[in-house]
């Protein structure tokens, strides 16, 4: 499993067709992405305080 952070679809794209797919034994991936993180590696990533927009308000 690999975990890659980038900023744009087109980056994710291009990490899995030119240098993923290039590494020995890759033969299938599966990709899950991720809209926000909320806590990582024990951390909190977000403001808890921060008020929460619905439907783009």
């Amino acid at each position: 499993m690999a975990k890659v952070k980038v900023q744009t679809y087109n980056q994710l794209k291009r990490f899995i067709v030119d240098d993923l797919s290039k590494i020995e034994g890759v033969k299938d991936t599966r990709t899950l992405m991720v809209v926000s993180t909320f806590k990582e590696r024990g951390e909190l990533r977000f403001d808890p305080n921060a008020e929460v927009k619905e439907n783009g308000k």
